[in-house]
């Protein structure tokens, strides 16, 4: 036997720790038909909202599905038409209203296939955070503090569609589906007179050097951190004061989404970060200051007027407590799905310490985001308004999440229906 001491025993050591780590580490995911498989276990189906809510927005969703019934959702290795999936959630409708007590975990067990995610960490498991649709006051004309403008969609963005460069050149790169396959940009000439496409303006450019001027619209004006907000939520409304104005996400400037929060784990515990608190200390800071933090997010989100509530990635409208975003390139828009999340419990004085519990629905994956991404991220509509949005704000933890595929004798019987 040889022994091995000093230097070559630690090379030893950290060569063996860093091969145990790497195999212990979750593997990327290869392709959106990696993304779901069979949940081999029965699920206890709990819904912390109403019957009433849930039959509403199935039916809803349906009258959706049918406007495009060719159309495919992928659950992973498996494809179903919409009209085919309508007629399951049909199936389920008609079992929930008809049963004066439902029993969901015996209805969907009955019809439907449960189909775990791929997750972060391991099968099933998601990062759950909440989003809401906020409510905050504006001016038509500039006035302190209501100083900074909600853009509309800018004349000079251009959108280059990278679909088929990818497909002529870069068919041979595995993880090609996970690709940005949109470039946002606009047009430079130089002193020479050749026309270049450059990135488009960032939060920093827009802001302080006020580059959009001659390009984009402006909606409205409101406070500088209740716009920064209203971004990350993509939608809202503006209260005037004689009228109210529905706005909702028109585009993005293509710069990446990166969350300020991280750069206040010294002011703020990670523990107690959340909206809120991250608004709260905008506050307290002054106008440079509060510009200087926001800019470090150089992704910047411009509006439209809507005559609705703010619509979702699918073109439906939102719907309190049962909508969800997930990275459409993974996951599958318009199906029914069950959340387990941690639902927050907030005290009415306002104070910070919050404590959870345990909950879950079903929700229907209608929408995405720009800081959703991966196959182990979820984002749950809360609600409108200012209650909403405390829950929504502290909204976060870990969850899982399985999307529902109807069984072979549910679509033999759709199939057989007159």
């Amino acid at each position: 036997m040889v022994l091995i001491k000093g230097d070559k025993m630690k090379c030893l050591v950290i060569l063996f720790l860093s091969v145990f780590v790497l195999s212990c580490a979750r593997s990327p995911l290869k392709s959106p038909e990696e993304a779901l498989r069979k949940h081999k276990s029965s699920l206890e189906i709990q819904d912390d909202l109403s019957m009433e809510s849930l039959v509403e927005v199935l039916k809803i969703h349906v009258e959706h599905l049918n406007k495009n019934p060719e159309r495919i959702m992928s659950f992973g290795p498996v494809d179903i038409k919409n009209s085919d999936y309508a007629k399951s959630l049909e199936i389920l409708i008609t079992e929930i209203t008809s049963q004066e007590q439902p029993n969901l975990s015996q209805i969907i067990k009955e019809y439907f296939q449960a189909y775990e995610v791929y997750g972060d960490k391991r099968w099933g498991d998601v990062y759950v955070t909440g989003y809401y649709e906020p409510v905050i006051e504006g001016r038509l004309k500039p006035e302190s503090p209501f100083l900074q403008p909600l853009y509309e969609y800018p004349k000079d963005l251009v959108i280059i569609d990278l679909n088929k460069y990818f497909d002529s050149y870069l068919s041979t790169n595995e993880d090609s589906w996970s690709r940005q396959k949109t470039l946002r940009g606009r047009l430079f000439e130089s002193s020479n007179g050749r026309k270049y496409v450059v990135p488009y303006y960032d939060r920093q450019e827009i802001d302080e050097l006020n580059h959009l001027k001659e390009s984009a619209k402006i909606i409205a004006y409101v406070k500088p951190a209740d716009a920064f907000f209203l971004q990350i939520q993509g939608s809202g409304a503006i209260d005037l004061g004689s009228k109210e104005i529905q706005v909702g996400y028109a585009g993005q400037n293509g710069h990446p989404y990166v969350p300020v929060g991280k750069f206040l784990f010294d002011i703020i515990p990670k523990e107690k970060m959340s909206m809120q608190a991250i608004y709260q200390h905008l506050q307290s800071l002054s106008p440079e200051e509060a510009q200087a933090l926001m800019n470090k997010n150089p992704s910047y989100v411009f509006f439209q007027t809507l005559d609705s509530r703010p619509l979702t990635f699918m073109g439906t409208p939102v719907v309190d407590g049962r909508t969800i975003a997930t990275d459409f390139r993974i996951f599958p828009k318009g199906a029914l799905a069950f959340l387990k999340y941690p639902k927050p419990l907030i005290v009415e004085n306002g104070e910070e310490e919050v404590s959870y519990i345990e909950s879950s629905r079903l929700v229907v994956d209608q929408d995405t985001g720009g800081a959703i991404r991966g196959p182990g991220r979820v984002d749950l509509f809360w609600g409108r308004g200012y209650e909403a949005g405390e829950v929504a704000g502290r909204l976060k933890g870990r969850g899982k999440l399985y999307y529902f595929v109807p069984k072979q004798k549910t679509l033999e019987l759709i199939n057989i229906q007159p």
